[in-house]
């Protein structure tokens, strides 16, 4: 059954909006007392410059704040049953977040599942990532979505990619990404062929003495 508009996780992402809205004014607050700053500064006074510079950052923290809280709510909204340390559910919902807010979340996801995996003596897992089709975003391009592939393939994660567009199955394993496997495979390799040319090398030698 759907969700009736008094249910909590509803009043959440409600209150997550507010937010948003609170630190897009905020910033536009800020961005008036940079302009002020300038003024006074090109005007010689000195003292009402600092003022403004020091309303500006006091803005911007608080928009800072607001978004923080907003992306909270916001995750909390979508990730209902995302639960603590002892359940790891291995599906993450990154609606309604910021890039930069969805990366974190993700990161800190990956870390739980590694240790989720390893407490369970497997060697790796996949978890199931909801990034959306973009359809919120500008001009319904995906955001999000670009960026998480490209963050994982910095990881050495492989990424499948399933016929819903809106999510991306991230394998990974428990100690590592692939990317450390290939690295250690390729190290594996050099000392295999460097051990056998020293071979070769040395049974030439007594070969010809």
């Amino acid at each position: 059954m759907g969700q009736t508009p008094s249910t909590p996780t509803t009043s959440l992402l409600a209150e997550a909006e507010t937010r948003r809205a609170q630190a897009r004014h905020l910033r536009n607050e800020a961005v008036l007392q940079y302009s002020a700053s300038r003024k006074a500064w090109e005007a010689g006074d000195r003292s009402s410059a600092a003022s403004h510079k020091a309303r500006r950052l006091q803005f911007q923290r608080d928009a800072n704040l607001m978004d923080k809280e907003a992306a909270d709510m916001a995750f909390r909204h979508y990730n209902g049953r995302y639960d603590g340390e002892e359940k790891v559910e291995l599906t993450i919902d990154l609606h309604g977040l910021y890039v930069e807010e969805a990366l974190g979340k993700l990161r800190a996801h990956l870390v739980r599942g590694k240790r989720w995996a390893r407490q369970r003596g497997l060697r790796g897992g996949s978890m199931r990532v909801i990034t959306g089709r973009g359809n919120r975003s500008k001009n319904g391009v995906a955001v999000i979505k670009p960026r998480v592939q490209e963050w994982c393939r910095t990881q050495g994660l492989r990424v499948e990619q399933p016929k819903n567009e809106g999510l991306l199955i991230v394998h990974f394993d428990a100690d590592g990404g692939a990317v450390e496997q290939q690295r250690g495979k390729s190290w594996l390799w050099l000392w295999m062929l460097l051990g056998g040319g020293l071979v070769y090398y040395l049974g030439k030698r007594k070969f010809w003495r």
